[in-house]
């Protein structure tokens, strides 16, 4: 008998593209699949657009619950997941229709209980500031353990956090307590890291199945939302730097990770262009994490951080 696979899709006012999502999965070439719609509170046809095609395919389930975010979203879908393997899909965007057959048949092969895979960007208007490319892996990956797999990616600049470009065994998740922090955007980092990290097997498949949609107003600089994006990294960092390890490799990849965002945090403040806000971060960072890494350092010079602050030196940020 084929395993099952559970395919989960939180949804959030996308009446939209629902169609195009849904169809996109009941289209796939492997059948033994089910679908768990979590709509997260939407206010538009959402939840009717879920409702009409449950009714058309036993296949598909609907949970209907208030408005907590896509991580609350996704951790219901794993509990009520009767899958052996799991694919996490955006509501927005869609897959091609050999996805699940080509990636599950690839990780039976390697005997895998994680597999990486390719993505492309599907831009929605023209002079939007996205890499078309920056969702594809073109090197080679051997099969291993996926600390080796995750540093090999991460050292060809080929690692996405996009848990849309993954798929895992549900036991994996499981069996190690992984499940998404609740309460804050960029949840993909830490639950992606994890996989990694207690993987058993991973491997890498070179082929383009998902299609992420950026939408006009995916790119924004509104205060509101810079706030929010420092927030839920510093939550992100707290996450990262709670795990302790020995190990060199997997302590080499913290380190990139934890520099990574933290410079995303600096960027984002200087966008606010607020001094104060500024110097909250600096210090945060310096506070928690005590930032004299030296390749931050000299971010903070290369950015010209001192004269916004009109200040000699960028450590005097923290005093």
């Amino acid at each position: 008998m084929k395993d099952l696979v559970s395919v989960i899709v939180p949804v959030y006012n996308v009446e939209k593209y629902l169609d195009e999502c849904i169809r996109s999965i009941l289209c796939q070439t492997y059948q033994n699949i089910e679908i768990i719609l979590i709509d997260d509170g939407s206010s538009d046809s959402s939840n009717l657009i879920c409702q009409k095609y449950k009714e058309k395919d036993s296949r598909i389930k609907v949970i209907t619950k208030r408005n907590e975010g896509q991580a609350v979203a996704r951790n219901i879908g794993i509990k009520e997941a009767n899958g052996a393997y799991i694919y996490f899909l955006d509501s927005d965007d869609y897959i091609k229709p050999e996805t699940i057959e080509k990636v599950l048949d690839y990780m039976k092969k390697n005997e895998a209980d994680l597999c990486y895979f390719s993505g492309e960007l599907l831009l929605e208007a023209k002079n939007l500031p996205w890499d078309k490319n920056m969702y594809k892996r073109t090197k080679s990956y051997a099969v291993s353990n996926g600390i080796t797999v995750m540093n090999q990616l991460v050292k060809n600049n080929e690692y996405t956090c996009s848990n849309c470009m993954l798929m895992t065994k549900l036991s994996l998740i499981q069996d190690n307590n992984i499940q998404y922090t609740e309460g804050y955007i960029y949840e993909d980092n830490y639950f992606a890291f994890l996989l990694g990290m207690h993987s058993k097997t991973s491997c890498v498949l070179n082929e383009d199945f998902y299609v992420r949609r950026i939408r006009e107003g995916s790119v924004m600089t509104k205060e509101s939302v810079l706030t929010k994006r420092i927030t839920a990294y510093k939550r992100v960092l707290v996450d990262f730097n709670s795990i302790k390890t020995e190990d060199k490799i997997l302590s080499g990849l913290l380190t990139v990770f934890k520099r990574g965002f933290m410079i995303s945090i600096i960027k984002y403040a200087e966008q606010l262009n607020n001094k104060k806000i500024s110097k909250e971060v600096y210090r945060y960072l310096y506070k928690e994490f005590c930032f004299k890494d030296m390749k931050l350092y000299f971010y903070l010079k290369f950015r010209n951080m001192c004269h916004f602050f009109g200040l000699k030196d960028p450590i005097d940020l923290i005093k």
